[in-house]
């Protein structure tokens, strides 16, 4: 692997339990705005119960105080579990979806997604078919977003600003059909550009197949929105088995890898 991308920088949490360091799954810590830039050479630096992390692209040294609240999210990760309910836009049960069927998002004034957005689900899938279309969000003015089974056991996620197109797919292998229950997700992070997935709990980092399991989409990208989402209709289904979504929730924030995992967990124990 080439490993000159050192943009953005990540972090993963350590806690000692039964004498050995577990470490938690990462999260983006630093980034560049510019892709090409390249960040390294960290010290970690704790005094007064603060943190620091000093990085340099090789011309200018920095420090930079790190939130308490996120190195403390990021050391809760391995117990865990509870739905975030900061920025979610919408929340729908089994229930409440059909199948075809259109969601009418209640517009707020804070329903901005100029920072990103997660769109967190729980899928059975009757086939792997790749294109089975999912769900889908389009405005008058071309502003997209479209996820669909990809290749290999995948989900792919495609959107549009209304001039600039961008896709990204999960690690190949993960979703598996006949039945079985999978809690997806899938961030969009403005910040650094990012396109993350979290299946079942694990984050996605390309596993044997590809270097990364992120992917970075087009500076230019402008933002997004969602007014109505769409639900279809998967295709090939079997005997006794029906493609659908079974829960559904919106945030208009990129989350945290671990206020993922926390909600999968909820998820996977109160299924």
């Amino acid at each position: 692997w080439n490993f000159g991308i050192r943009n953005p920088a990540w972090i993963s949490g350590g806690i000692e339990k039964d004498g050995k360091i577990q470490w938690s799954q990462p999260e983006i810590l630093l980034y560049e705005d510019e892709p090409s830039v390249r960040m390294s050479y960290p010290d970690l630096i704790e005094q007064d119960g603060s943190y620091w992390i000093t990085e340099t692209n090789k011309a200018d040294a920095r420090v930079h105080k790190i939130p308490n609240e996120f190195l403390y999210t990021l050391w809760s990760q391995f117990d865990i579990n509870q739905v975030e309910k900061d920025n979610l836009a919408g929340e729908w049960t089994t229930d409440e979806i059909a199948i075809p069927g259109k969601i009418n998002v209640t517009s707020q004034p804070d329903n901005s997604y100029a920072d990103g957005f997660t769109i967190d689900f729980r899928l059975i899938l009757a086939n792997l078919a790749p294109g089975q279309l999912i769900l889908s969000s389009k405005d008058e003015n071309g502003k997209s977003v479209e996820l669909k089974t990809g290749d290999f056991g995948s989900i792919e996620i495609s959107m549009s600003d209304g001039e600039h197109t961008d896709s990204w797919t999960s690690d190949p292998g993960l979703v598996k059909a006949t039945g079985i229950q999978h809690c997806i997700s899938v961030t969009v992070d403005h910040g650094p550009r990012i396109i993350q997935f979290v299946i079942n709990g694990t984050v996605n980092n390309g596993r044997e197949v590809r270097q990364f399991g992120w992917g970075r989409y087009s500076v230019y990208m402008k933002d997004y929105n969602f007014e109505t989402i769409e639900t279809h209709q998967m295709v090939g289904e079997s005997v006794n088995i029906t493609g659908k979504i079974k829960h559904l929730r919106l945030y208009n924030k990129p989350l945290m890898n671990t206020e993922v995992i926390g909600n999968h967990r909820n998820y996977l124990e109160n299924r």
